[in-house]
């Protein structure tokens, strides 16, 4: 696992990590003291005593949405700030927020690395310009919590923003070690499918004839919303790397460029964060402007204060969705995420491969159909070759873009949902 938990949180620094981002150990120093096992995200999928700690009831692990207290479409007042986000600038804004108050002195965020921009890196923001700069999505590994090292050092309190591997492991140390306990007082989570491993971005590059040092900035959704990636060359020329946007073949790199134990993880909606935050896909049946939106879950009573906090001042502008499916598309695929993991776990649990503890009680859920789980389980198998993965992106990127709009016009057949009601906050308009 490469959510770096280990690395930050060994108050002697006997972790490092490799160029890949893996863990490394130094067994010398090493003092044996357990820590690094205890806080380690990546040994169970069952966490719902963890959940019950932090959010305050007990939920059955295939409720994939998680506790929720309020849903909303929400985005930055401020037109720099929305703008400059993937989808409103959210979790810019709350972070914001946060810092210019005082009620954190620092935020461990995902900057980009200055001489490789399609590299994600832990980035401990202590000033509005750091946090503006580690805006915009990122979907390549990154270690995060290695940044726990340096955060130490903080005086204060600090926030947290991170996918699920990365917030799971936040609250683990957060539970073993009261120091962490007083440091954590935001904790801001993102909705993940799977992140991509570097390779995917390399073999793109590969395809569009351009080096990698003829690279000066990287973005994963460049452009209108939703995006596409792009890559701008030093000599000024701007280069989308694939025809569609990124929306349409996103999950294609995850499914055949996601690291192992990615694919084993259950958790799609980030159900440990304070707030949650993915696209405002809603939107559309909202009668609303795609662009500049991202859905905001509120999951504690620290992120209900923060999103009150930040209406109440104009800093954001929330819509309140009613609905029973209140997450649509991002309920959709934590759901999928979720009975993968469920099967791919239960297949693996039978050779030799380790697999992490399943949630309990385990029950794939039955509106993910038998076929595509099968599906799931082919590609897992042909991706564990270099020549698997490169023939499998090139197959569902390329040969079967022709294919892509009729499938999706089959696929609504089956599935049709109405309007999701959606009213006004009433302030921050």
């Amino acid at each position: 696992m490469r959510c770096g938990t280990c690395v930050g949180a060994c108050p002697k620094s006997v972790w490092g990590m490799d160029g890949e981002g893996f863990p490394v150990l130094d067994k010398e120093t090493c003092s044996g003291c357990g820590l690094c096992w205890d806080v380690c995200p990546g040994k169970t999928e069952d966490f719902q005593d963890l959940e019950e700690e932090v959010q305050g009831k007990r939920l059955d692990p295939g409720d994939v949405d998680g506790s929720i207290r309020a849903v909303y479409l929400g985005r930055s007042t401020n037109a720099e700030v929305m703008r400059g986000g993937t989808s409103g600038g959210m979790a810019t804004q709350l972070l914001l927020h946060a810092l210019e108050t005082g009620a954190v002195e620092a935020v461990l965020a995902v900057g980009c690395h200055p001489d490789i921009p399609w590299k994600p890196v832990p980035v401990l923001a202590r000033t509005s310009e750091e946090i503006r700069s580690c805006a915009r999505s990122k979907y390549s590994i990154v270690p995060l919590n290695a940044g726990l090292a340096e955060a130490r050092e903080v005086k204060g309190s600090i926030a947290c923003v991170g996918l699920p591997c990365h917030v799971r492991g936040v609250r683990l140390l957060m539970r073993r070690d009261p120091f962490w306990r007083d440091k954590i007082g935001l904790v801001v989570g993102l909705y993940c499918h799977h992140p991509w491993d570097e390779e995917v971005v390399l073999w793109l590059l590969k395809k569009n004839r351009i080096r990698p040092e003829d690279v000066k900035s990287f973005q994963y959704r460049g452009g209108a919303w939703p995006g596409w990636i792009q890559a701008r060359k030093r000599d000024g020329v701007l280069v989308t790397l694939h025809p569609e946007r990124t929306d349409v073949i996103v999950t294609y790199p995850m499914l055949t460029h996601a690291p192992n134990r990615c694919l084993l993880c259950t958790d799609g909606s980030n159900r440990l964060a304070d707030i949650s935050l993915g696209d405002g896909w809603l939107c559309k049946k909202a009668q609303l402007e795609p662009e500049h939106w991202s859905t905001v879950v509120a999951r504690t009573a620290v992120g209900e204060r923060l999103l009150e906090e930040t209406l109440r001042r104009g800093a954001v502008r929330l819509e309140t969705v009613k609905s029973e499916d209140k997450l649509g598309r991002l309920a959709s695929m934590a759901r999928e995420k979720y009975a993968v993991a469920l099967s791919l776990m239960g297949g693996l649990g039978h050779g030799r491969r380790p697999v992490p503890e399943k949630p309990k009680p385990a029950r794939i859920r039955p509106d993910v159909r038998k076929v595509r789980l099968a599906a799931y389980h082919l590609i897992f198998f042909l991706r564990q070759y270099r020549w698997g993965r490169t023939a499998l992106v090139d197959f569902f990127l390329y040969k079967m873009r022709p294919f892509r709009k009729p499938l999706k016009e089959m696929a609504k057949r089956f599935s049709s949902r109405g309007p999701e009601p959606i009213e006004k906050a009433g302030m921050g308009t």
